[in-house]
C-alpha cells in the first residue's frame, strides 16, 4: 500500500519478469476489492515514439528516465498590473515537491512577505522595482523546462556504499536544508540531489538572530531525515552546518533559553547527536536556497552535482571538530539565567 499516492501507483523493478509478475500480483489485488488498475506506464523501452506522463504533478520522460517540472505558461499574469494578488497566484503555478527549484522560488515568497510588511492592499499596484524583478523571474521561468533529474537514484547494485547528507544553512532571508545521497559503487560515486526544503525567516518586531535561524535550519534538516529515512534505512546518516554556535548548543549540554531548548531537544529525539558535523560555509550547498537566485543562475549552478568533496573519500571530507573556533559570546548569549533565593 507504500506505492499507493491517492489514484496513482508507483513501483519500482528491476526486470520485464518483475514488472509483469508486479502488474499482475497487484491487478489481481486490487480487482477484489473492485479497483481497476489500468494504464500502466514504465520506462523498460517498448514504445519508441511515447510521450512524457504526469506522475504526482512532476513529468517522467520515460526513455531518458528523468523527472521535471510542469512550468504553466505565465505570459497572461506579465500583461497584468503586477499585484500583491498576481504574485500569490504566480507563486501557486509551479508545483515542485522535491524543492529541487527552491533557490529560484524562494524569490517569490520573499516578495509576498516584503509586501506583508508595507500592508499594501490586494488589488494595489507594487513598487516599480518589485514589478520589474517579478517580471524577470517570470520571463526566467522558461529555464525551469529543461531542469531534469534522474529519477533512479544508482541504489540498486548489491557493491554500492549508500550514505545520506543532509545540510543546513540560513541568512538574514531565509533557512534551509538541501539532501544529498551518495553512491559508492567501488569505482564510482554518484552524487544525486534528492530533496531540499526552504523557510522564509519569520517577520516580527524583533528580528531573529542569525544563529537562531541556523538553529531552525538544523531542525528542518532533522525533520525531513524522518521522512526519507522510512525510504533510506541506512546507518550511514550525516548532518551538516556551517554555524559553529548551532553546533554547540546541539552537543553542550547547559541551561539554553526556551526557544534554544526546545529546537535542541527536538533535534536530539530525531537525529544522533554524533552525526552532526561541521562543513565551512564556502563549501555547504545549502548557501544557495537560504538566499535565493535566479532560475538562469541555478540550471548553471553546480547545486545539481552537490558539494565536489563529497566524491573523496571520508577521510578527506572536511572536519568537523571546531571546538577552538566556536564565539563563546554568541553561544552563552542563549544561556539562561538561574535565579536563587536564600
Amino acid at each position: 500500500m507504500s506505492s499507493f499516492y491517492v489514484g496513482n501507483c508507483l513501483a519500482s523493478v528491476q526486470t520485464q519478469s518483475e514488472l509483469d509478475r508486479f502488474i499482475d500480483v497487484a491487478t489481481e489485488i486490487m480487482a477484489e476489492r473492485k479497483f481497476d488498475l489500468r494504464g500502466w506506464e514504465h520506462s523498460i523501452p517498448s514504445d519508441p515514439i511515447a510521450s512524457p506522463t504526469n506522475v504526482l504533478g512532476m513529468i517522467w520522460d520515460i526513455h531518458c528516465d528523468t523527472l521535471s517540472l510542469n512550468i504553466p505558461d505565465l505570459r497572461e499574469l506579465m500583461e497584468e498590473v503586477i499585484t500583491k494578488r498576481n504574485i500569490l497566484a504566480a507563486s501557486h503555478k509551479v508545483f515542485d515537491p522535491l524543492g529541487i527549484t527552491g533557490p529560484v522560488l524562494l524569490l517569490q515568497k520573499l516578495w509576498l512577505q516584503s509586501l506583508w510588511k508595507s500592508q499594501i492592499g490586494w488589488d494595489q499596484e507594487v513598487d516599480i522595482k518589485t514589478s520589474q524583478d517579478l517580471l524577470k523571474w517570470l520571463k526566467e521561468l522558461e529555464y525551469l523546462k529543461h531542469v531534469q533529474v534522474p529519477r533512479w537514484l544508482h541504489c540498486d547494485s548489491g557493491f554500492q556504499h549508500i550514505s545520506l547528507h543532509f545540510f543546513c544553512d540560513a541568512s538574514k532571508l531565509a533557512y534551509s536544508a538541501v539532501l544529498f545521497l551518495r553512491v559508492d559503487i567501488g569505482s564510482t560515486v554518484h552524487i544525486q540531489l534528492v530533496q531540499s526544503k526552504t523557510r522564509i525567516a519569520p517577520c516580527g518586531k524583533k528580528e531573529t538572530t542569525i544563529a537562531r535561524l541556523e538553529l531552525l535550519g538544523a531542525a528542518i534538516s532533522a525533520r525531513l531525515s524522518t521522512t526519507v529515512l522510512k525510504e533510506f534505512p541506512t546507518d550511514n546518516v550525516y548532518f551538516w552546518t556551517d554555524s559553529t554556535t548551532a553546533l554547540a548548543w546541539l552537543k553542550r549540554e547547559e541551561p539554553w533559553d526556551v526557544f534554544i531548548y526546545n529546537h535542541v531537544q527536538e533535534i536530539r529525539k530525531l537525529t544522533p547527536v554524533k552525526a552532526w558535523r561541521h562543513v565551512p560555509g564556502s563549501l555547504n550547498p545549502a548557501d544557495c536556497p537560504s538566499r535565493g537566485c535566479s532560475a538562469k543562475q541555478l540550471c548553471s549552478s553546480k547545486w545539481w552535482e552537490g558539494p565536489s568533496w563529497l566524491h573523496l573519500s571520508p577521510q578527506e571530507w572536511p572536519i568537523s571538530d571546531v571546538e577552538e573556533d566556536v564565539n563563546e559570546v554568541e553561544v552563552n548569549k542563549e544561556r539562561r539565567a538561574i535565579v536563587t533565593s536564600l
